[in-house]
């Protein structure tokens, strides 16, 4: 069977030839009558509905940077209502609206954070990170046994009573600085940063990732070409170039 190119005006009825045409560098030409009956093939027209984004978008977005399209690519970015576009002009991510773009970025922060917390600032994972209940619980049992320990050494005469009430004293001054500061806790003690936050704390990944979308913006996260997100004309959609 041969490859060939449709009579209507510009249109690919071969989607692997026009794949292995874009591949080499090699622009194949859609109409506006193509894009919405052939250049958008079933596969590709199943992303665009899952993602909440019509073939109007496309074809706007398509003439606001004045590119053709090559592919739409099934990708990470489908869950957040977003498709990966591939054009004459680059690569663009298309999101159905500025707040699918946000739940993205935000996403990208946890993952980032997860990975490789040092990319972020000291300061900033010190504020978002926090010592889990299990383990504070924890803690402060193995301290009051501990102390109870410690004063019986110090006190032999002391009543047991005496000795509980003291240990579930100091117990209650160190529960309070945990609650307080317990990254500073721990820093007093003399544990090394990295050691507090990945082996003692922890980071509310959550309440970090919101925070830093709120703060940067998410093209901070997403647009590394340029740093910004676009309006595609005449939608709520927006894209980045990748």
């Amino acid at each position: 069977m041969t490859n060939k190119k449709s009579k209507g005006k510009g249109g690919w009825f071969n989607q692997p030839y026009r794949h292995a045409l874009a591949s080499r560098g090699i622009g194949t030409r859609i109409s506006k009558n193509d894009l919405r009956d052939k250049g958008v093939y079933p596969e590709e027209s199943k992303l665009l509905s899952d993602a909440q984004i019509s073939k109007d978008d496309i074809e706007n977005f398509l003439e606001s940077i004045d590119a053709e399209l090559i592919e739409i690519h099934p990708s990470a970015y489908n869950r957040y209502r977003a498709v990966e576009v591939e054009t004459t002009e680059g690569r663009f991510v298309i999101a159905r609206d500025y707040d699918s773009a946000i739940l993205l970025a935000e996403d990208r922060v946890r993952e980032d954070l997860k990975e490789n917390p040092n990319m972020f600032e000291d300061w900033f994972i010190e504020q978002h990170s926090y010592l889990s209940d299990t383990d504070k619980r924890v803690m402060l049992s193995d301290e009051f046994s501990h102390y109870i320990d410690t004063l019986e050494h110090e006190h032999p005469d002391w009543s047991d009573e005496r000795l509980d009430e003291e240990a579930q004293k100091r117990v209650n001054n160190l529960e309070s600085e945990l609650e307080r500061n317990p990254y500073q806790y721990f820093k007093d003690l003399g544990y090394e940063d990295d050691y507090i936050l990945n082996r003692i704390m922890r980071i509310d990944y959550e309440e970090a990732s919101e925070e830093a979308v709120r703060s940067d913006g998410a093209e901070h996260y997403l647009s590394w070409v340029d740093g910004e997100i676009h309006d595609v004309p005449n939608s709520d959609a927006v894209y980045w170039k990748i």
